[in-house]
């Protein structure tokens, strides 16, 4: 019924196409993505996200996953650094469980999304493998992949730059 109601509303714009189903599994190229993102799969769709070519987006989120995208330092996760590295995100609003019928057990978040870069599915896939290592040095991390490295900083002391970084470095061997 959304679907239809949408496509009706929007039907003048021609330089508008909607597309409401499981997005994951499409192929399908876009400029603009909106989405109310399963919670469930948050972490999924911004690493799908940070794959594609897109000019930007509004998606809303679990509150606590958004404070896991923006976090910073020693809060950050892998999907932190996906997130950040290849989306410049901007909170524009809470949405409160009680503006929900029936009401979740969690408030959510809208955040406005620009794409600044991608980045390719083994990139992410190793970005997510380095924080599995997180208490360890680069030095011992490069270790784990045959590699040296005389630096003794750890995960959480590096910029998501730095972190992007070694894991292309990783790759390139």
């Amino acid at each position: 019924q959304l679907t239809k109601k949408a496509r009706s509303n929007f039907s003048q714009f021609d330089n508008l196409t909607l597309k409401s189903g499981d997005g994951f599994k499409k192929k399908d190229t876009f400029s603009i993505f909106v989405s109310n993102l399963p919670y469930s799969k948050s972490k999924d769709a911004i690493e799908w996200l940070a794959q594609k070519s897109f000019s930007h987006g509004v998606i809303m989120v679990q509150k606590e996953f958004a404070e896991k995208l923006i976090a910073k330092s020693k809060d950050r996760r892998a999907v932190s650094i996906i997130a950040t590295y290849t989306l410049d995100i901007k909170k524009i609003s809470t949405v409160r469980k009680n503006n929900f019928s029936p009401p979740p057990k969690v408030d959510s978040v809208i955040l406005k999304i620009s794409k600044k870069t991608d980045l390719d599915k083994k990139l992410i896939s190793l970005i997510n493998d380095i924080f599995s290592y997180r208490r360890k040095t680069v030095k011992n991390i490069l270790k784990q992949f045959n590699q040296q490295s005389t630096i003794e900083k750890r995960i959480d002391d590096l910029t998501g730059e730095e972190i992007v970084n070694l894991a292309k470095q990783i790759l390139k061997k």
